[in-house]
């Protein structure tokens, strides 16, 4: 958690979230430094979200939804 640095953190878990904390200036809001930790099952809700909205609309979303 060192402000000079930023990362990027992944981690397998059975988690579906992620989240970024940082640290920004008060004066002009600028992100100093920013910690990002993606969970491995984060990407299959957003995989599972874009089926959910999209799949009446788009053909390939609906291909997709198909090859599951």
């Amino acid at each position: 958690m060192d402000a000079r640095y930023s990362m990027i953190e992944y981690f397998v878990s059975y988690v579906e979230n992620s989240y970024g904390p940082h640290v920004s200036d008060l004066c002009s809001g600028e992100i100093i430094e920013s910690h990002v930790c993606i969970f491995l099952n984060a990407i299959k809700l957003l995989h599972d979200i874009y089926l959910l909205q999209s799949d009446a609309q788009e053909e390939q979303a609906h291909e997709i939804g198909l090859q599951r």
